[in-house]
């Protein structure tokens, strides 16, 4: 079967600028903000794969991986607030298939620095805080890596390669620039915060388009995270 690997070549992207140019941004932020906390958890993630109109990824087996961060809050009201951050991401998904003795293991490990925009609105319960968050995110694709394992009859080959994301380059795989939307909700209790959240990816990171064949990739993640405030006006 043929995967997402990617045909067509992109738009030169400078990294390095993306990142002076997201740390100035947040720094900025920084200076404004009321609430700041440092998080980390647990990612479930997973890639929705269709390949000529058909859905591919079904089988598809969670990859887990982990999410950290840090986070800022700007309070609206008593009720709402607007909350950003910059949070590396592991994303991607695992393949396990099986037939007639023969059987084939994928895995796609991708790392994104994801920047989040979301509406947060919280309720007191007693001396805690329930709240829940809505909002779209930018992901940048620091890097990633493919392995694949082949066994038939006792043999087995292996492959590993890195991913090459959109540079310019004919070989592109996946494209880097990643958004989306992601809806969450948990608890505060004094300094501590414990969350949940999912990541609906609504970028195509699939090159591989033509006029004989089409295949749309997006990611997917599901997130537990702690939270830590180190700091609140």
């Amino acid at each position: 079967s043929k995967s997402f690997i990617g045909l067509k070549a992109p738009i030169k992207l400078s990294l390095t600028k993306l990142f002076i140019l997201t740390f100035l941004i947040f720094l900025t932020t920084q200076l404004f903000s009321q609430t700041i906390r440092v998080k980390g958890g647990l990612n479930l993630s997973k890639m929705h794969m269709v390949a000529d109109g058909d859905i591919v990824s079904d089988d598809y087996d969670f990859l887990t991986g982990y999410n950290v961060g840090v986070t800022s809050e700007f309070p609206i009201s008593k009720i709402f607030s607007l909350e950003t951050g910059l949070i590396l991401n592991s994303k991607g998904f695992s393949n396990n298939e099986s037939y007639e003795g023969f059987e084939y293991k994928e895995k796609i490990d991708l790392l994104y620095l994801d920047i989040p925009v979301t509406a947060k609105a919280s309720i007191n319960v007693g001396d805690a805080k329930i709240y829940g968050t809505f909002g779209p995110y930018l992901g940048i694709a620091l890097k990633g890596k493919m392995t694949a394992e082949a066994s038939y009859e006792g043999e087995t080959e292996s492959s590993s390669q890195d991913i090459s994301f959109g540079d310019g380059e004919e070989d592109d795989q996946i494209k880097r620039l990643d958004f989306g939307l992601t809806i969450g909700a948990g608890v505060e209790y004094k300094a501590i915060s414990l969350g949940l959240s999912y990541g609906l990816g609504l970028a195509n990171l699939s090159y591989d388009s033509d006029d004989d064949y089409d295949v749309m990739a997006n990611n997917r993640v599901f997130a537990v995270t702690l939270g830590y405030k180190l700091f609140s006006n």
